[in-house]
């Protein structure tokens, strides 16, 4: 296991000045259809692609990521935006399971995570945390690796947690589930350029009581 403090891509960030890219992720994108208010909490956050794409749409973002790497990248991102931007999001270096909510948001976003960590204890745990971080009526934007297939060779230095394929269904069974499909996608990474492939579960889901 690596070391705490640590993020499961930090090889990946140090290498490169933008491991995701800039656009921002699908679901995301389709959040847009159902947020209300502007608080939003990203946990998870990388080097923050959905963060600036909603902080640009006048967006609220505290922004969560433990890789220090993930977080050096995120501020060279954001040298390049105006500066009203930058006003709106709030980086703050902390694990994600040791990370303390003392506030409602009206979204909670946690792309790519739940799968970097270490066991399904944690991923419990965080799921939990996000459906306390959300007011009624808002909403949660969640994307994991699912256990349809393993990780890639070209990624074997993960250490994942592949979520079981109905996870996050029955996670959120009595929230309103918005939006929800299990997938494989395809993509390649500048770092290495190999096209590979991943299963992951993407849900939006609105907490209604």
């Amino acid at each position: 296991m690596k070391e705490k403090g640590t993020g499961q891509y930090d090889l990946e960030y140090k290498n490169c000045n933008c491991f995701w890219g800039n656009d921002p992720g699908k679901f995301v994108v389709k959040s847009l259809n159902y947020l209300k208010g502007t608080e939003i909490l990203d946990i998870g956050a990388g080097e923050g692609k959905n963060a600036i794409f909603l902080a640009k749409l006048g967006y609220k973002v505290e922004a969560v990521e433990v890789s220090e790497f993930a977080i050096e990248n995120f501020k060279n991102q954001l040298k390049l935006q105006k500066s009203e931007i930058n006003s709106r999001i709030n980086i703050i270096c902390k694990d994600v399971t040791t990370l303390s909510v003392s506030k409602k948001y009206n979204a909670v976003i946690a792309y790519g995570l739940l799968h970097c960590l270490y066991s399904l204890e944690q991923v419990d745990k965080v799921v939990e945390l996000i459906k306390g971080s959300i007011e009624v009526n808002g909403i949660a934007v969640i994307v994991a690796f699912n256990e349809l297939i393993g990780i890639p060779n070209v990624q074997d230095y993960l250490e994942p947690t592949l979520l079981p394929i109905n996870y996050l269904k029955l996670q959120f069974k009595e929230w309103r589930i918005l939006e929800y499909e299990n997938d494989i996608i395809t993509e390649t990474h500048p770092t290495t350029c190999i096209e590979h492939q991943h299963s992951l579960t993407r849900i939006i889901a609105q907490k209604i009581n």
